[in-house]
């Protein structure tokens, strides 16, 4: 069967590319630049040139092109738009507009010894590494013994050196080190072998170096799970009349943690067991991952020693268990672990109030003013992340500690847990064999140490009878004198109903104090805190000393109000029944009154016989236009954001347009019954059809003159509601406008200090964006009805409203980046002014400013021109300088933030000073407690720590060496006596961190030294008097410092 022959595949893309001798030679600046444009045909074989010449560019039109690049085009609106606000959306980032390109510079390496090491000592390491695989410098014989009948072919990989031993001397060597990974030498590499293989037995019962006249032999495959891997081992016991301890009891005092009291055939090394309890806390290591990582480190290639993970498991339980009573003093206390009491074994917080330990005498009966030095601040809130399973074991009984800790008690909670009662809400189950769906939790809100009970499980979300117990279970353990606020996302709707279950469950409240606070959560996460905390005492101080200076300014603006701000907020504080001085008291109508107002009167109207003129009645007329303007406002910041970002979450502005179009269509044919003369004004302005819905003017009754409005050309009444409707918009827009600037203020620092990355700098720079579209759209709605109420009184000295500028939209306290953006667009307009003023010196005329294309390729045909400034080079030199030199004795608060005007009575109303001035008062008051309440847990610290030195002083003391022997007795003396000197070491550090100075940005501190308190002798003590210390340069985090200074 012959083959066709396949013609080759043709290039599909073919590339040709000459160039002229005219680009290489160069051609006269004022001639034409030849170019060729290159075409493939249809089948891709042949190829097509043309020859197009590029006409030189004018140098005017050059330059207005650049000109025009370099203006910013402001915003197409109806109003003014040098009073326009524009929305900042490029605050917080770069502006890159006036970098230069600069030649790149050669950057040093971050980190000069890991640059080092890469360029230069890789291999050497590696060579030394292999080095290690041999014998290295080691010979035959025995490095010990150095008898020659005896082959070397042991060494250890732990013991320093190397050194290669026979096997009697291995052995010897490592009696003391009986865990130690061993390797045999077989002629052409090292393989892993085992001391029991070389014959070592490990006794019990005995000091190092005796031995036993009646061994019990143990098994020969006796497991061990060390920190180094899991080993076998062979094992003796003690039976002579050394010792009468069991076998589980003679491998607890050799530091091997037996898996049971009877016959143990695993143990766990307590330098394990301490590992893995750290990694645990800090790493978050599970016991699988930590037993996966030993049976790793064991063999690393796959084969598995015996396995011993559920007796692991079980044995770290039992392990951090009777850490907790050890370092609770369970151990010295004479009815031991079952004496223990709820909540017993949990970290008390240092620094919170506590009755008995750190407050003084006859604190209950503080004036006032000091109530708030003894307010326990509780914090509470439940996380879903943390989720259980059904598990035979869980459902047998509760854990060892139950109800011991910071966690309630398991089987009293499910006692009284009722799944019908009620609930806030149900989670979502993924899986129906959860036995736990989250954890509740109460925290110390100022220091988040976990309240004694204050954990409990959630087993069908977030119910009330849940939080209501592990409430119950931790409000005991604080006295009921102390004042109570406690911090909670839901308390509104919680608190109602907690009274009467607790009571019904037997936990009774008599006494308790309670404030509540409905906060958005737990501020942080709730992790487990250290038993010594450090507060940070300059920022509360900074932000003191601000609200300070905001009270004074506020204060001496309006030093005849004060002393009714103060009466206000004194009554209300005495009795709550009083109006509330702190919300925002709106006086006049809104919008919503005013329609309700006009729609009554004229339906009184049409009772009396006075019948309307169209279905559509006045008020409702006046309110379709005014939604249309505010459509059209709402069109024109979605434009403006679509134009700078791109996108507008999903919306499309052609049906925004459409409805519009609609909107306008009917209320032209309302116009021509009521405001005949706004359809005549329409048509004499010639307006475009391709004007967008969001640029025709309405043409509202204001917009026309009094000639115009004269023989039917608006009706009666018509321009009266509208005046009212406008000073309502003059009123809610302006407080809905401080509110979006307060939220704009708290939006920037949010961002600055949290945002990190692009996932969340895209968040909130999305949350940023919308509020500036807000406020600029109340802002617009200000001044559109400001123009509207100049226009209807016939003057602006007529109004009691002031015209809101550009310059007046603004926080009352700017963030730093909109206070650099704006010095920054300063910046800007001052230099397209010098510009401007060099073309005019140099004969060019001006260049207009011409506006971006909006969607639909339609544009405003209107042009505006820049104000020039006519000052020399030099005088502009010295103002954009002098932009740069504002500071705290040049800021000014706009006058939105202190509102003062005059009524038609005369009677000056300041609703906004009022209340921003009763809100700085309470938050100065409020600050100068907090730094108070700071000094009183600084004074508090010391205190408790001191008091958990007496109680260790006093269970050392209490010591009954008659009943428990002199060598167990030594040991609780000992551990009594460590703790002492641990307390008393935190108290000193507090006093340390409380007074020492702070260090800038790269200075190193002291390394904290721990004081050791001991027995010394007379002669001795002189010699640790003094307690100088030699120390070595050290990092910030007290290591000492490997590296030569340059």
């Amino acid at each position: 069967m012959s083959r066709k022959r396949r013609a080759p595949a043709v290039p599909r893309l073919v590339r040709h590319h000459i160039t002229p001798m005219e680009q290489l030679i160069g051609a006269p600046p004022d001639a034409p630049l030849p170019t060729v444009v290159h075409r493939l045909t249809n089948d891709n074989r042949r190829l097509w040139s043309q020859t197009v010449l590029v006409e030189p560019t004018s140098p005017v039109k050059r330059a207005r092109i650049q000109h025009l690049e370099r203006v910013r085009a402001p915003a197409l609106s109806t109003t003014n738009d040098p009073e326009r606000y524009e929305m900042n959306l490029g605050v917080c980032e770069d502006d890159d507009s006036d970098t230069e390109m600069s030649k790149p510079r050669f950057t040093q390496p971050a980190d000069k010894a890991m640059h080092q090491w890469t360029q230069q000592s890789r291999d050497i390491y590696l060579q030394a590494m292999l080095w290690r695989e041999g014998r290295g410098n080691e010979g035959t014989l025995c490095h010990q013994c150095q008898d020659a009948t005896r082959e070397a072919l042991y060494r250890c990989r732990a013991c320093y050196g190397g050194a290669i031993l026979c096997q009697q001397c291995c052995v010897a060597t490592h009696q003391a080190n009986p865990l130690h990974d061993i390797e045999s030498w077989t002629g052409v590499y090292f393989v892993k072998t085992s001391l029991r293989d070389l014959g070592l037995r490990i006794q019990f019962g005995h000091r190092l170096g005796e031995r036993c006249r009646s061994p019990r032999l143990g098994r020969a495959d006796f497991v061990v799970i060390a920190g180094n891997g899991i080993h076998e081992v062979s094992v003796d016991f003690c039976g002579c009349e050394a010792t009468s301890d069991p076998n589980y009891l003679q491998l607890l005092k050799a530091g091997w943690y037996p898996s049971t009291t009877d016959a143990p055939r695993t143990c766990a090394t307590f330098s394990c067991l301490d590992t893995f309890h750290y990694l645990s806390l800090h790493g978050k290591t599970t016991a699988y991952d930590y037993y996966s990582a030993l049976e790793s480190l064991t063999d690393g290639t796959g084969i598995k020693p015996p396995n011993r993970y559920s007796i692991f498991m079980r044995i770290s339980r039992q392990y951090r268990h009777l850490l907790l009573l050890k370092r609770m003093g369970r151990g010295h206390d004479k009815y031991g672990v079952l004496g223990t009491g709820p909540g017993e074994l949990a970290i008390r917080c240092p620094a919170c109030p506590r009755p008995g330990v750190n407050l003084p005498e006859g604190w209950e009966n503080a004036s006032p003013e000091d109530r708030c030095l003894y307010i326990m601040f509780i914090a509470m809130d439940a996380c879903f992340s943390a989720e259980a399973q059904v598990h035979l074991q869980r459902v047998a009984g509760p854990g060892t500690g139950d109800g011991l800790g910071v966690y309630a008690r398991d089987r009293s909670t499910r006692g009284n847990l009722s799944i019908g009662m009620k609930k806030l809400y149900l989670c979502d189950f993924e899986d129906e064999y959860l036995h736990v769906t989250g954890v509740g939790m109460g925290v110390c809100a100022r220091h988040e140490f976990v309240l004694p009970n204050g954990v409990g499980d959630l087993q069908a979300g977030e119910r009330y009878v849940n939080m209501d117990y592990i409430f119950g279970s931790f409000i005991r353990h604080i006295d009921p004198r102390l004042f109570k606020i406690i911090s909670y996302d839901i308390v509104c709707q919680w608190i109602k109903t907690l009274i009467e279950p607790l009571e019904f469950r037997g936990l009774e409240l008599d006494g308790t104090n309670l404030m509540t606070t409905g906060l958005s959560g737990i501020g942080e996460n709730c992790w487990v805190s250290p038993p010594f905390y450090d507060v940070d005492l300059t920022e509360p101080r900074l932000n003191f000393e601000k609200q300070e200076q905001n009270f004074e300014l506020l204060t001496v603006g309006h030093i005849d109000r004060v002393p009714d701000w103060k009466r206000q907020v004194e009554e209300f504080e005495a009795d709550n029944e009083k109006p509330n001085p702190y919300q925002s008291s709106n006086e006049g109508l809104t919008e919503t009154a005013v329609r309700k107002m006009y729609e009554e009167e004229e339906a009184a109207q049409e009772q009396a016989g006075i019948m309307p003129i169209h279905d559509v009645s006045p008020t409702e007329f006046i309110s379709a236009l005014l939604d249309a303007e505010a459509d059209q406002r709402r069109i024109r910041g979605l434009a403006d954001l679509k134009r700078t970002r791109g996108s507008i979450g999903g919306l499309s502005l052609r049906q925004q347009r459409r409805k519009l179009n609609r909107a306008i269509k009917r209320l032209r044919t309302l116009q021509a019954t009521y405001t005949p003369a706004a359809l005549r004004k329409f048509e004499s302005l010639n307006i475009s059809q391709d004007t967008l819905a969001e640029r025709v003017p309405l043409l509202p009754p204001s917009s026309l003159s009094s000639t115009e409005c004269e023989n039917g050309g608006c009706r009666d009444g018509l321009l009266q509601i509208e005046q009212s409707f406008r000073e309502a918009q003059c009123r809610s827009s302006l407080t809905a406008l401080q509110l979006q600037l307060h939220v704009k203020a708290r939006l920037l620092t949010y961002k600055k200090n949290n945002a990190r990355a692009q996932a969340m700098n895209t968040r909130s720079r999305t949350l940023v964006d919308q509020n500036e579209r807000k406020i600029l759209l109340h802002s617009e709605k200000y001044q559109t009805a400001w123009r509207a109420l100049v226009a209807i009184a016939g003057g602006e000295d007529k109004i009691i409203w002031r015209q809101l500028h550009k310059s007046d939209i603004r926080c009352m306290e700017e963030p730093e980046e909109v206070q650099e953006q704006r010095r920054k667009d300063q910046r800007a307009e001052l230099e397209e002014r010098i510009r401007a003023e060099e073309m005019r010196r140099a004969g060019l005329p001006d260049l207009p400013v011409s506006s971006l294309p909006m969607e639909d390729s339609d544009q405003e045909d209107g042009e505006d021109e820049i104000p020039v400034s006519r000052s020399d080079r030099l005088d502009a030199a010295r103002e954009r300088n002098a932009l740069f030199k504002h500071g705290e004795s040049r800021r000014s608060v706009s006058w939105i933030w202190s509102n003062v005007v005059e009524t038609a009575n005369g009677v000056e109303e300041g609703h906004v000073a009022n209340r921003m001035g009763k809100i700085l008062r309470a938050r100065t008051r409020r600050w100068r407690e907090e730094v108070r309440i700071l000094e009183a847990e600084w004074l508090r610290l010391p205190l408790s720590f001191g008091a958990e030195e007496a109680l260790w002083a006093q269970r050392g003391a209490g010591v009954d060496i008659s009943n428990c022997g002199v060598q167990l007795a030594e040991g609780m003396i000992a551990y009594a006596a460590k703790h002492a000197d641990m307390y008393r070491n935190l108290s000193r550090r507090a006093e340390v961190v409380r007074t020492k100075p702070i260090l800038e940005r790269g200075h190193r501190g002291e390394r904290e030294i721990n004081e050791v308190y001991t027995m010394v002798q007379e002669d001795d003590a002189a010699a640790r008097a003094d307690g100088v210390i030699d120390t070595d340069d050290e990092d910030e985090h007290g290591n000492e410092s490997d590296e030569e200074d340059d």
